[in-house]
């Protein structure tokens, strides 16, 4: 059994150190996800504008009444992340730490959006439960035929 230890990384004759990651204040995380957050509403809400405007210069309104919709909904996502990043810095340690949770919900939030803006569009989904729920129901080769909500006249 042979045991292999890596201390470093050899480049030519010289040995690299990399340092170990600082470790990050819960305000530095949750800035982070409200960035990123922000970064992902900014790229789907000039995407989803793009699609709009070709829609309506097309006339495709149910797809444009569709991407108004998500549009809308993007550009409210990203009014509540420039509010939170704004309100960040004067919050205190309970609030930092709600933002960057509710920027991670918000992010899921925007990816839901981009499906939602596929659909639109008559793309497909690409995410579970979008497209709807199929039920296959097997049934019995020995089950009656008959109707259980009709009204039996047997009595």
């Amino acid at each position: 059994m042979r045991t292999l230890l890596c201390l470093g990384v050899l480049v030519g004759t010289a040995l690299v150190h990399v340092p170990a990651k600082a470790q990050l204040t819960p305000l530095d995380v949750a800035t982070e996800r409200l960035d990123a957050t922000q970064r992902a509403a900014d790229q789907l809400s000039r995407i989803v504008a793009t699609q709009l405007d070709t829609a309506r210069r097309f006339q495709r309104t149910r797809p444009a009444r569709c991407l108004d919709q998500v549009l809308s909904q993007v550009n409210a996502i990203r009014r509540q992340v420039t509010f939170r990043l704004n309100r960040l810095p004067t919050e205190g340690p309970a609030e930092v730490h709600h933002h960057g949770r509710i920027a991670e919900t918000l992010r899921e939030r925007v990816s839901t959006l981009r499906s939602d803006a596929r659909v639109c569009v008559g793309g497909t989904a690409h995410r579970l439960g979008t497209s709807g729920t199929v039920v296959q129901v097997v049934v019995e080769d020995d089950v009656p035929d008959d109707d259980p909500t009709a009204i039996s006249r047997r009595s």
